[in-house]
This record gives structure tokens, sequence and C-alpha cells, in this order.
């Protein structure tokens, strides 16, 4: 009886293991299985009518702007308001991939040719995925770094390598077509980085002026004021919101220096009670939202006002906070 018993049980195991392991029935031989199968469970990638996935077939444009698009969160919700008239002379709205060729022209991952042409049903070569694949975390973030390294090719090519695009991978010619296990390696290795951006601080100079600083910010899972999530954080998640640059804690209590837009409300002595317009700046460029008063040591400066608007900079010496630096807008605005 037991025998009878363990032999159903051991088929559903290799029936379960089987649906999940081996989701289509020509990848089982493919080296890049694992990525095959993760972004088929991510509902990046499917197959075809017939159960099969074709890894070794060529990519297609078409097929490409499709894959990228989809792990850049595109959806015919929010797609629908942002629809324009074709770009290209030979991709109209009848084309099945358009909606996809038009989300990524829209965000700036692809410009198609010189003559106006995308070319959908040409194949995809390495170089071409490549920088497709990098341009989709961000146009502020390793974009910046490939352009600066002499831009298309070789400076997407650099750059994928030095990040981990095409880990576990080993291409001989970038000009060659990539096929579709190939691109499925390329993308597992994309959602999995972290996003990188630039953003914007303003900064005070020696002589009271303010300048814009940018910073680059790339999340490694240890600056809590910018939870920079990766792609397939936000797939996951289904949450495409990336304001991380806000921090529910304030600078006051955590921070060693930081800067505010602000008025002067009370001066006695040394000390000078501050009332910030609407956020504190961590140097590092993250806000944290509040409107409530603090007050601070000023052994600096004698020609502040109350009243008068001020972009102050302050940094914390032996548990007290110090006015480091100003900067004032003689029309009392910042807009």
């Amino acid at each position: 009886m037991k025998k009878i018993i363990k032999i159903p049980l051991i088929i559903l195991v290799i029936a379960s293991m089987g649906t999940s392991v081996f989701a289509y029935s020509d990848t089982s031989n493919s080296i890049f299985i694992d990525s095959i199968n993760e972004l088929s469970e991510l509902k990046i990638i499917n197959g075809f009518e017939d159960d099969t996935f074709r890894p070794k077939n060529n990519l297609t444009r078409a097929e490409a702007s499709k894959l990228l698009s989809l792990c850049m969160g595109f959806t015919d919700k929010n797609y629908q308001n942002t629809a324009r008239p074709s770009q290209f002379s030979d991709c109209d709205q009848n084309h099945w991939a358009y909606k996809y060729i038009d989300f990524l022209t829209g965000v700036g991952i692809i410009d198609g040719f010189e003559d106006r042409t995308f070319r959908p049903n040409e194949n995809m070569t390495f170089a071409q995925f490549i920088k497709m694949a990098v341009a989709s975390l961000g146009k502020d973030g390793y974009i910046l770094e490939a352009e600066k390294n002499s831009g298309y090719p070789s400076g997407y090519i650099e750059t994928a390598k030095k990040y981990g695009f095409i880990s576990g991978m080993d291409i001989s010619d970038f000009n060659s077509y990539i096929n579709r296990e190939q691109a499925s390696k390329v993308l597992d290795n994309t959602i999995d980085m972290p996003l990188k951006d630039i953003v914007s601080l303003t900064v005070i100079d020696e002589n009271h002026n303010m300048e814009v600083q940018k910073i680059s910010v790339t999340s490694d899972g240890t600056n809590k004021n910018f939870p920079l999530k990766t792609l397939k954080d936000m797939i996951l998640s289904d949450d495409r919101t990336n304001t991380g640059y806000y921090t529910k804690e304030s600078p006051i209590d955590v921070s060693d220096a930081f800067y505010a837009y602000c008025t002067i409300e009370k001066i006695s002595d040394e000390e000078y009670t501050i009332k910030p317009d609407f956020a504190l700046f961590n140097t590092d460029g993250s806000m944290y939202h509040t409107e409530e008063p603090f007050t601070v040591v000023n052994d600096k400066f004698t020609e502040l006002d109350e009243n008068k608007k001020y972009y102050m900079m302050f940094e914390k010496q032996e548990s007290k906070w110090y006015l480091s630096n100003y900067a004032v807008n003689e029309n009392d605005t910042w807009e």
C-alpha cells in the first residue's frame, strides 16, 4: 500500500517542478534558462502558441521594444494618454508593436535611424540592445557615463561591462544579432541593477551666492534617504514611483549639515529662531518637508535681518547647530 501511495505523490511533485522550471518545451537545454524562467514569471516575456520559446531565434527590433517597455512598466492604461501619431515612416499605428515603440520613443530610449525609419522587423544587434538596456535605467544615470565615454556603441558597451549588464555572457562580436535567450539574460541582469539618478542641490559659495550642484545617486541599500528601486522591485511591488528624494527623518535629528529656504523669526544674543519655508535639504539632495521653527547659533554674521528671506546652510558642532553660510534674494522670493 505504501508503494501505491508514493507513486502518484512523486508524479505530482515532478509535474509541479516541470511547470515552474521548464515553462517551455524547448528551453531545458538553454544556458540562460534561469533568466528565461525569471522573466516569464514576471510576465516580461512569453512564448508562442505551440508552447515553445524558440531561444535561438534572433530578436527583432519590435520584439526588443516590447520587452524593454514591459520592464519599464508599460501598460495600456499608462500609455493611453501619451500615444502620438507615428514618428517613423515604416511603423504606423497598425503595427503590433507600435505602442511599445512609441512608448520608448517618448521616454528617450530609442530614436530610430536618420532616414526616419525604425525598421521594426530587422534583427537587433547586441550593441543596439545593450544601449536600450543601459538607457532603460534612467536618462540621468548610466547613460550619462556611456555618453561621456565616447557614446554609442563603445561607451555603452564599456558601461555595460563595468556595471554588470552583460555579466555571465561571452560576447565576441557586439555587431552580431542577439537571440531571444541572450536578450533574456541581458534583461535579467538589467532589472536587478540599482537605478542611478542625478539630483540637484543648491549650495552657497564663499560670496553668499547660490549655485546648483549635481549629485549622482545610486542605491546600494545603505542610503535610507534614497530608496531608489530596481526595475524588478518595481515590477514585483507594482509601484513605479521612484520618489526617493524624501526622507521621513529630519536632518536636525540625524545629519551633520543641511540647507533651508527660510526666514529668521527671532534674534536674541547669538541665537536665531529659524522658520523653514517648506523643507530642509540634506547635503545628499534629499528633502524633509517641514515648516517647524528650530534654533541655531550665529556667531559669524551680524548683517542678517528678521523676516527676510534667506537660503542658509547649517552645520552641527558639539551637538549644537550653527549658521554656516547664507544667501539672500533681494526680491524676497524664490520663484
